[in-house]
């Protein structure tokens, strides 16, 4: 475990998803098994890499080459939406409409019956929209079926919300069986010491977003 450390900590990219804790974890473990919840926590740090290298790939389809994903992260707004709901409130800002009325009034949407009780469970985020109304209410909108600002935020949301999640629950129960246990490290905790998906979310995307734009500037 010390030397697969050492490897990890001495390659340019693997070093950046350690940790000092889950340094520790694996210098600690007496077996595979042991690692199992410090996996966990490796592989969400991953895939949020993952996501933001798409984002930055997205990005160079847009005029500005801005984020689309910083939009919809979860602790962007301080009233605590999720993904879902931060979607929703990006379309309607896109849209002009100051209200979920005023969506479902919009002249464009007419031909659309998209119920207000829908509409609602999307703004309050307990209900993620699926492919088939998106397209309508987007094609109509902004008269492109297709429209990439809409649908990479999209996908982003749903990624989110399956890390949120799984990331949440891996917390809860660590903190049921028994929150000090040094088995269920580094949970209840979240990667990097971040005591909430949120926290976690609004301070490593900005570091993954910036690393994988240095990366493509350098052609990497």
């Amino acid at each position: 475990m010390v030397e697969a450390v050492e490897q990890l900590s001495a390659d340019p990219l693997m070093s950046r998803f350690l940790w000092p804790e889950a340094s520790a974890i694996f210098q600690r473990a007496k077996d595979a098994k042991g690692l199992a919840p410090l996996q966990a926590s490796l592989v969400m740090e991953l895939h949020i890499s993952c996501i933001t290298a798409w984002d930055v790939e997205l990005g160079t389809k847009s005029s500005t080459g801005d984020s689309f994903i910083c939009d919809v992260l979860p602790g962007a707004d301080l009233s605590g939406r999720n993904p879902t709901a931060l979607l929703f409130r990006w379309l309607m800002r896109e849209a002009g409409c100051k209200s979920i009325a005023a969506l479902h009034a919009h002249p464009k949407a007419s031909g659309i019956s998209l119920d207000m009780l829908t509409l609602k469970r999307w703004s309050s985020g307990s209900h993620h929209p699926s492919v088939t109304w998106l397209r309508l209410l987007v094609g109509a909108l902004f008269e492109d079926a297709d429209y990439l600002p809409a649908w990479a935020r999209y996908w982003g949301a749903k990624h989110l919300n399956m890390l949120g999640f799984l990331s949440q629950r891996l917390s809860a129960i660590a903190c049921r069986l028994g929150a000090d246990a040094e088995q269920y490290r580094p949970w209840p905790s979240y990667p990097f010491g971040h005591n909430s998906y949120g926290a976690w979310v609004q301070a490593r995307y900005p570091y993954w977003l910036d690393y994988h734009r240095r990366q493509r500037a350098q052609g990497a």
